[in-house]
């Protein structure tokens, strides 16, 4: 896991020029007492140890059976349905299907060019049933592509269907258009579908970028998700968290304020000053949503940071100091930070075999009274020793209070 973090630092910067010289960033003015705003710059500033007790309940552990056809790199994304795990690798192209105990049941598609087949993945879904899989091809505009969950295509559902696409019900697609794409849907960021690919409503213009080049901007800086059967998107640009109504109607939520942490519009046409002067400024990766929570992963001064904000007493919290500090004080493995969200609502992240093993090897005697850490639970224990260092990552898996 330190390796990766590491990473991910370092690519900061070589990403951040051109998600952020292609537009421009304003506070965006609402009038609507339902919006929250996210003064996420006190996260900033105040940084803090905090317990996994504190906010988590439960947590479990999933092995997933290692051979040549279950062999994963990195899970972009998991889920679970119908007590069957379904991982999504997008380094390797790959997407497979497990038992709710770990074991490997079948791939579904393959990689390549052909009827079916897929090159890069950027999403997946379920049908109401459990029993059909919608993937999400980023590849040539986006596509949607249908299988059985045992692996058999089925079809194309729709094409051109930009890069972020959820499902809706069993009727209806919602895609979000990045900044670069919105010239393909005439400037609208939202379209919904039906599962025929007929176009059915487009919402949120974007009218004033159609003079704009916007070729250059990345697709980090963009999300869509469900939380809880509301349809909730994030477009960077407007630092706003936006709810979609069941009647179609976009209502902002939430509003995120980096205050003195934000890059000024003066510096975002300017190289020289860019580079020289951007350190001391924000730029938000992505996040993670709860019902009480959000958990956001975030870079400044060539730093990671992860803020922890309660929406319930509007606090933020940094907990990234040079090490990840939400002590695991449940069962005294390793400190945790979600790599996403299950749509049950629980949380997880990856473990890397080897991290886990070297953790235990420096902690297995070590007890911190003061910080509510125990010591290692035979369980973390055992699970180390039964894991290879060319196994598969391990999914740890939260239950929020």
């Amino acid at each position: 896991m330190k390796n990766k973090l590491g990473n991910h630092k370092q690519t900061y910067f070589t990403t951040i020029f051109i998600v952020l010289l292609s537009f421009q960033c304003q506070y965006p003015k609402y009038n609507n007492e339902n919006i929250n705003i996210i003064n996420i710059f006190k996260g900033i500033e105040k940084s803090d140890t905090v317990k996994l007790s504190s906010i988590a309940s439960h947590i479990e552990y999933l092995k997933l059976e290692t051979n040549n056809e279950s062999l994963i790199s990195w899970p972009e994304k998991i889920d679970i349905c119908k007590n069957e795990l379904f991982v999504m690798d997008r380094k390797t192209s790959s997407f497979l299907r497990f038992d709710i105990t770990g074991q490997f049941l079948n791939r579904i598609g393959k990689s390549g060019v052909g009827n079916g087949e897929y090159k890069e993945i950027g999403g997946f879904s379920f049908n109401e049933s459990g029993d059909v899989v919608f993937l999400y091809s980023r590849v040539s505009g986006g596509e949607i592509l249908k299988y059985t969950k045992n692996g058999k295509y089925i079809g194309s559902v729709a094409k051109n269907t930009g890069l972020h696409v959820t499902l809706i019900n069993k009727y209806y697609f919602c895609n979000l258009y990045p900044i670069s794409q919105l010239k393909n849907s005439d400037f609208y960021s939202i379209q919904i579908f039906d599962s025929l690919g007929n176009i059915t409503k487009r919402l949120h213009p974007n009218n004033n970028l159609k003079n704009k080049a916007t070729s250059k901007t990345t697709v980090l800086n963009s999300q869509i998700y469900t939380l809880r059967d509301s349809l909730t998107f994030w477009e960077g640009r407007s630092d706003t968290i936006f709810r979609i109504s069941n009647d179609y109607k976009i209502e902002p939520r939430f509003v995120i304020n980096f205050d003195k942490y934000k890059i000024p519009n003066s510096l975002l046409n300017d190289v020289g000053r860019f580079k020289s002067e951007i350190s001391g400024y924000s730029h938000l990766f992505s996040f993670v949503e709860t019902e009480n929570y959000f958990f956001f992963n975030l870079a400044i001064n060539r730093l990671m940071k992860f803020i922890i904000y309660d929406k319930r007493t509007n606090t933020s919290i940094n907990i990234f100091e040079n090490s990840i500090n939400l002590i695991n004080d449940i069962d005294g493995g390793l400190p945790f930070w979600p790599t996403g969200r299950l749509s049950d609502g629980r949380l997880y992240m990856l473990i890397d075999v080897v991290a886990l093993k070297n953790f235990v090897t420096l902690n297995s005697d070590k007890k911190n009274t003061t910080s509510g850490y125990l010591g290692i639970s035979d369980k973390v224990k055992k699970l180390s020793v039964e894991s290879g260092p060319n196994d598969n990552p391990i999914i740890m898996i939260i239950t929020l209070k």
